[in-house]
């Protein structure tokens, strides 16, 4: 095999090398941005009921969340104010009772008529009862009543207590009822006979209305239902515990909430990032390998590439996290627009999508900041292309903000929370995102491109001025051949337009295509 075929594999098998440590530092480096909001969390207290708040701990953000704590609370409440659930009275319960009553006053009517037994013993035999109520002077008039008055007196008994077993009567109301009898009794008994019938009913008042256990179940089932997730608002500054004060089980949900008191979840936060990092990497790998975009082939521009891509990501995850307005400041598109006037646009493309992904991974607002970053830089390179003015870098930063502004309109409106001061300071923060994004991406790309040995589209523009040192020496020596390198520029510059090649680097090299003759122009007359 010949030499110089071993010495292009040994080169090629270099690049490939270098090549993959670069992406194995860039997937190091996004690793590690990704676990500095861990790191820099806010406490470091692993926090738990009952104990006392070392310091003031601040909300970093406007929040609302359903606060499961405040829920529950409501859901006792309600449950509180529930009844127990009694079944309908029993009609067989009533029944029973009445008969029980029945038999106790066919038992005192046969007390009655016994004779063979004297009053004495008979009125302690009624005394005895256990099932009946009655003191000793109750037992004698029993005894001692006229047949007609005791027939009343059976009747008006079982009438009253009939009339009160109809009604449920529950566990938690027999006193109560038994209190109400000398209002059913009929007036025109006497206050001994009205006492007697009393004594008697009351002995044989009992419940018939069963409490019920599975439709009381069923009841505070219904009144938990009904209660709505309470929402727990916290603005951005406000203290959410105070230093010396106990934690309770609400303010340990809101610090959760914010994600403010460490988890134990350490191991698996290092899985879940190693795990989108090695999604991020194997989707770029693959994707640049079909591509075969020819700036990552060169050793240098994938190194300021993979550098430039770490410092703002890094940058990003110490700045935007428990920040409110700060994320919509941060200049990240300032990495799309460098990297769309350095190379092309659709390596600006990927990675503004790609950066944007890592940026917002893990974040309480990520939903927000990863479109907001990805579109509005994707817009602002899409409008900036190659960047052949000055003006582009404007416009560019203008089409940042107000991309970002529509996105801030979109996501934020919705929102309950946020008021419209709130939203016009984030469309604030969005314009002079844009600016700042694209006049670091005009001081960037200007830095960049003498470190690679790059030639920009404004360094074209500049040499290809008419007042430019080389052109006026051009000019004097050799006008002639002046006047043809401007019509070749401009022949050359509509050919290159016209099969889509750069038409401004064409230019210039037409325009300089015979400078040399004006060394000597003699020798070219």
């Amino acid at each position: 095999m010949p030499s110089f075929q071993i010495s292009e594999r040994f080169k090629t098998l270099n690049r490939r090398t270098l090549r993959g440590i670069i992406l194995a530092m860039v997937a190091l480096g996004a690793y590690i941005s990704l676990l500095i909001p861990t790191a820099l969390r806010p406490t470091d207290f692993n926090l738990t009921v009952g104990e006392v708040a070392a310091q003031d701990i601040l909300a970093p953000f406007p929040k609302e969340y359903s606060s499961l704590v405040l829920t529950e609370k409501a859901k006792k409440e309600a449950e509180s104010r529930v009844s127990p659930v009694y079944l309908p009275a029993d009609p067989a319960k009533s029944r029973l009772q009445l008969e029980k009553l029945r038999n106790m006053l066919a038992y005192i009517g046969l007390l009655r008529q016994d004779t063979l037994v004297g009053l004495e013993q008979r009125t302690q035999d009624l005394t005895r009862l256990t099932s009946l109520s009655l003191t000793e002077a109750q037992a004698r008039l029993l005894l001692d009543l006229p047949e007609s008055s005791w027939e009343n007196v059976q009747e008006e008994s079982f009438s009253v207590l009939l009339q009160i077993m109809r009604t449920p009567i529950r566990e938690d109301q027999t006193e109560v009822v038994k209190k109400s009898i000398s209002g059913l009794v009929d007036f025109s008994f006497t206050p001994e006979e009205s006492d007697l019938i009393i004594s008697l009913v009351s002995s044989f008042v009992a419940p018939n209305s069963i409490f019920s256990q599975e439709q009381t179940e069923v009841m505070l089932q219904k009144a938990r239902d009904a209660v709505q997730p309470v929402q727990k608002k916290f603005a951005s500054g406000q203290i959410i515990v105070l230093r010396g004060q106990i934690i309770s089980e609400e303010i340990l949900e809101a610090l959760q909430a914010y994600n403010l008191i460490r988890n134990d979840k350490t191991g698996q936060e290092l899985i879940a990032s190693a795990a989108y990092i090695a999604v991020l990497v194997g989707f770029i790998t693959v994707y640049f390998n079909r591509r075969k975009i020819s700036p990552l082939y060169d050793i240098r521009s994938l190194a300021l590439i993979a550098i430039t891509f770490i410092g703002f990501l890094l940058l990003a995850r110490i700045a935007i996290p428990d920040r409110a307005v700060i994320p919509y400041l941060f200049p990240l598109p300032a990495f799309a627009l460098t990297m769309a006037v350095l190379f092309n646009l659709e390596i600006s493309l990927v990675l503004a999508l790609l950066i944007a992904l890592l940026t917002g991974y893990g974040l309480q607002n990520s939903l927000d900041i990863t479109p907001f970053y990805s579109i509005s830089a994707m817009v602002g390179a899409l409008v900036l292309g190659k960047g052949r003015r000055v003006a582009d870098f404007f416009w560019a930063g203008l089409g940042v903000g107000l991309a970002g502004a529509a996105l801030i309109l979109a996501f934020r409106l919705p929102d309950q929370l946020t008021d419209w001061i709130g939203i016009l300071t984030l469309i604030a923060a969005s314009l002079i995102n844009g600016l700042a994004s694209s006049s670091l991406a005009l001081i960037l790309q200007f830095i960049f491109s003498q470190v690679l040995g790059l030639t920009t589209s404004l360094q074209l523009l500049d040499i290809s001025r008419p007042d430019h040192p080389l052109m006026q020496f051009i000019l004097r020596n050799a006008p002639g051949t002046y006047q043809h390198s401007l019509q070749v520029a401009n022949i050359a510059e509509q050919a290159a337009e016209a099969i889509g090649a750069d038409p401004i680097l064409t230019r210039v090299g037409a325009i300089y295509h015979d400078a040399g003759k004006a060394s000597n122009p003699q020798f070219f007359i």
